[in-house]
């Protein structure tokens, strides 16, 4: 089953959004997932 998550959002602090970004991409990449676009 696929599925799709759209997040919007603002940074507020873009050195924890880093440090975020580092630890949840193996993750979700360990259960299949994938991110397909990102903004800035």
């Amino acid at each position: 089953m696929s599925a799709y998550i759209v997040i919007e959002l603002d940074v507020v602090d873009a050195e924890a959004k880093n440090l975020y970004s580092q630890s949840a991409a193996p993750i979700v990449k360990k259960f299949g997932g994938e991110f397909i676009t990102g903004g800035t």
